[in-house]
Parts: C-alpha cells; structure tokens; sequence
C-alpha cells in the first residue's frame, strides 16, 4: 500500500502511462481532481495511486462524452422526425 503513494513518475512519464496528454494532468490539477507531490525544485512527481486515479477520470470523462453523444444523436433524431 505503502508503495502505490510512493511518487516517482514525472508528469511526461505518468501521461504515457495513464494514456493521456500532459496538459491535461496540469488541468485535472487546476481543477482540484489531483495533487501530485512536489520535489523541492517544485517538480510534479506521481505514484502509482496517482496513475490509478488519472485512469479512473479518463474512463469517466470518456463515459461522459458517449453519453453526450447518445443524447445529442438523440435529439437530432427527434428534430428530424
């Protein structure tokens, strides 16, 4: 358990992992959905924890746009009816 917290990955290095863009982990931080550590020079370091999480946002924000999808199809589809 101890391990998954242990922050090692740079922000370069956990995107890859997390299959996301780096830019969007510096705005998941702005938006209060991660804190990664700091290292004293104010580099972003992530764990194992971290990616997890980072995972899991993807997932639900790519379940969100299908659902937006869905009802945007929908609502054309009644327009067009």
């Amino acid at each position: 358990m101890q391990r998954d917290h242990h922050a090692v990955y740079v922000i370069s290095v956990a995107a890859e992992i997390a299959g996301v863009h780096p830019q969007t982990l510096r705005i998941y931080e702005r938006r209060g959905l991660l804190s990664p550590a700091r290292t004293s020079g104010g580099n972003r370091r992530y764990s194992n924890a971290d990616i997890q999480r980072l995972q899991r946002i993807a997932e639900l924000a790519d379940r969100s746009e299908e659902h937006t999808f869905e009802l945007q199809s929908q609502s054309t589809i009644s327009y067009a009816v």
